[in-house]
Order: structure tokens, then sequence, then C-alpha cells
């Protein structure tokens, strides 16, 4: 398609990316191009971080290296979720939130917090005469319960 010729009145891409449009711009290229460089450099910030505050036994440039390479697809993939205009993907779903697999998610969620809670008190009160496990477990526990606490005043307050 010759951009000269075309049809395309500059508000819709030319064409659907299998990845969405970014929210902004001239959509005529893909959200991941846009998210790519700002993912890459975050990576790259948190393996300078990282290689200049930790002790490790190999050379930094090595630990840089590493953490960058693990760090990037996970940073793109942040940035991406900020930039890109979720109508604009081929195939999503209009309301995700009313999808049978949210509805499998909220019960698997409920069923893990079920088993999980109780599993981890039992567990820190049979670990008791291990000091570290069991104030392990216990910060656990309050970590869980402080979750909870949030999210049941997010949800309150959102409906």
């Amino acid at each position: 398609m010759n951009p000269e010729t075309s049809t395309n009145h500059g508000d819709q891409p030319a064409q659907p990316y299998r990845f969405g449009h970014a929210r902004f711009g001239s959509k005529r290229h893909s959200a991941l191009t846009f998210a790519a460089l700002p993912g890459i450099a975050v990576a790259v910030l948190a393996g300078v971080l990282v290689a200049l505050t930790g002790s490790f036994e190999m050379a930094s440039v090595w630990v840089f290296a590493i953490y960058t390479v693990c760090l990037a697809p996970g940073c793109v993939a942040l940035v991406w979720i900020v930039v890109v205009d979720r109508n604009s993907i081929p195939g999503a779903i209009r309301t995700p939130e009313y999808s049978v697999e949210t509805t499998w998610l909220d019960k698997a969620s409920q069923t893990t917090c079920l088993i999980t809670f109780p599993a981890v008190g039992i567990g820190a009160a049979l670990t008791s005469n291990v000091p570290e496990v069991s104030l392990t477990l216990i910060a656990v526990c309050g970590l869980m319960v402080l979750t909870f606490v949030a999210a049941y005043l997010w949800e309150k307050r959102r409906s």
C-alpha cells in the first residue's frame, strides 16, 4: 500500500498491529515499537544499579549484562501495558472483566486465599520452636491480612 495514494486520513492505523498501537502519536507504529526503547532503558538502568550496589564474585560487567538481558523483556512488557490502546488490539475482548476467564481467576484467587492463609498459620504454629521460620510465616500472614484489607477497602470504594 502506497502511503501517498492511501485513503487513510491519519486517524486510523494503516494496518492493524498484532500488539495494538499506542494511545498517542500518529498511530502508524505498533505500541511495541514505542515500548521497546523505554523498556530497554529501564532494564539497563536496573542492571547498572544492581552491578554498582551488589557484591558479587563475578565482574560487574557480567552482572550488568545478565540483569539487563533478564529484565529487558519484562520491562518492555510493562511499558507496553502503559502505552497501548487496548481497543486497537485485534481479538481483544472489549470488557475483559466480564469474561469467563476473569470469573475463573476470581474463583481461583478466593480458593488460594482460603487455603493458603490457614496453611501458613498452621505452619507458623508447627514451627514455633524454629523462630526464624515461625516469624517469617507470621510476617507472611500479616502481609496477607494487610493485602486483604487493602483490597477490600479498594473494592468497597470502587463500588
